[in-house]
């Protein structure tokens, strides 16, 4: 079986697809991290401070060349609205740097207040909405952790996004390119025949090859991830491992929401907890890792049924496409928990807002975990009952 797994690894390695899919992800993620440290850069206090005031000035220089008593009303006021914006981010500034214990002391109490008003109407305005900033801050203040600012890199926030972006779509389509044709490529040429001369039986075959593409997946789309996390980490530092992250959020139904072809959900009072982000991380690419193995299975099942490999890759990206399409459209949001690609977005299974896009209360962590299970399990059952059945006769 060993020698099997390593046959297969060396054959996809030696493919020019499994170099040109590591490229793509490299590039990918590549232009990702570019974009996402030119936008927080954008984000800062201090630079949105900037742009503020050189719209400001321009308007100025407006309203002093008009002689038009409206326009130069109208300019007044945008003037007075960019004033308010950039006075309020000098306090924001102010506050951050000064005696944030205090500040974050006070924080809570006006969200103690607010909270003990809420009407859970909706889940804006549900008390376990305030509940969840209130642990947030309490932990801060327990621990003694200052608070992250507004528009301050986050090595934490950069992987979240990276998942976020590649996750749905990305991931599925370079797995497709690399493990379409592992089955189905062996009948052009009729390798396949080769293969079942050797004493190993059909099902070892196909488990070596399902093993294979899921190792070599995991390889290339882990360590690029990791490397990039690493650099943007080391270039502009990494977050506190301890800063918490609200997790473990449950919903239950509310009111109708006649704006909408269904219910809305209210976080439950009480569900939220804290986790340290060092632990979010690692739950992060471990639930990779299952959806990984997800999307290879279903590529495998494609790959067993069509004899043609062009058929096989193409028909997988253009799944992968229309799934994604369809998780997108708000009338299907209620089945999209049963598209495997809705887990692609990592961070927002995991931390159990996911309920909110998809308005079904039960897409939780544990539901995508055991959904995923079950999928790749089917897909790969299916799959190994083809291939034991298939006709080899080419």
């Amino acid at each position: 079986m060993l020698n099997l797994i390593k046959n297969e690894i060396i054959k996809l390695n030696s493919r020019k697809k499994y170099l040109i899919c590591i490229i793509i992800f490299a590039l990918l993620c590549g232009i990702f991290s570019f974009a996402y440290s030119k936008i927080q850069k954008l984000a800062t206090p201090d630079a949105q401070i900037s742009l503020y005031t050189k719209e400001k000035t321009q308007l100025e220089n407006q309203k002093n060349s008009t002689s038009d008593t409206t326009k130069q009303q109208q300019l007044e006021q945008a003037i007075d609205q960019l004033n308010s914006q950039i006075q309020q981010l000098k306090l924001n500034k102010k506050a951050t740097s000064g005696n944030w214990k205090t500040n974050l002391k006070n924080s809570i109490d006006s969200l103690r207040d607010e909270k003990n008003s809420a009407t859970d109407m909706s889940a804006d305005s549900a008390k376990e909405t305030y509940n969840k900033q209130i642990i947030l801050l309490q932990y801060l203040v327990n621990h003694n952790i200052k608070p992250q600012n507004n528009g301050d890199f986050s090595a934490f926030n950069f992987l979240t996004s990276l998942f976020k972006l590649i996750g749905p779509l990305f991931i599925p389509i370079v797995l497709a390119i690399l493990s379409a044709d592992i089955v189905s490529g062996e009948y052009t040429p009729p390798t396949m025949k080769m293969l079942l001369t050797r004493p190993a039986k059909r099902g070892k075959i196909l488990l070596s090859k399902f093993i294979s593409i899921v190792a070599s997946s995991i390889i290339i789309i882990i360590v690029i991830e990791l490397l990039f996390y690493l650099i943007m980490g080391i270039i502009y530092g990494f977050d506190n491992p301890m800063y918490p992250v609200v997790v473990g959020t449950k919903y239950t139904s509310g009111i109708a929401n006649l704006t909408q072809d269904g219910s809305s959900l209210i976080p439950v009072l009480g569900s939220s907890y804290i986790i340290a982000t060092w632990k979010f991380v690692v739950e992060m690419f471990l639930f990779q890792i299952i959806y990984i193995v997800t999307c290879c299975s279903f590529f495998i099942l494609l790959s067993t049924v069509l004899r043609s490999s062009s058929l096989s890759m193409t028909l997988s990206i253009l799944l992968t496409i229309v799934i994604n399409i369809l998780s997108s459209i708000s009338y299907l949001a209620k089945i999209s928990p049963f598209f495997f690609t809705t887990y692609g977005s990592i961070s927002t299974t995991l931390d159990s807002s996911l309920p909110l896009s998809t308005n079904v209360k039960f897409s939780t962590p544990l539901f995508a975990v055991i959904f995923m299970i079950i999928f790749s399990a089917v897909c790969y059952a299916i799959s190994y009952f083809t291939f034991e059945k298939k006709d080899m006769n080419m």
